[in-house]
């Protein structure tokens, strides 16, 4: 979950292209099932520029091997991977 999502967030760095992102993290999470909706992404706030922070978040929902286990901890893992955009894509 955490390779899925700064993989993600350096695509998004040089190419802020919502498609390419989403696809890059499914990519480096392609054991994970990761869908769409599994990834979320902050465009500096909906204004790219030059040197915002680019956010990239990747939820997974897992099933526990023993059904008790949901009890103690939670069955979703997620990680955000914050960088700096370095290029903007027109």
């Amino acid at each position: 979950v955490s390779n899925a999502a700064r993989a993600g967030a350096r695509v998004a760095i040089v190419n802020q292209d919502s498609a390419e992102i989403r696809a890059r993290a499914k990519e480096m999470g392609v054991s994970l099932g990761l869908a769409d909706g599994d990834i979320a992404l902050d465009g500096c706030g909906g204004s790219v520029e030059l040197g915002c922070s680019y956010e990239v978040r990747v939820r997974y929902v897992f099933t526990p091997a023993l059904p008790f286990i949901d009890l103690v901890f939670p069955n979703e893992v997620s990680s955000t991977a914050v960088m700096t955009v370095e290029h903007v894509n027109p």
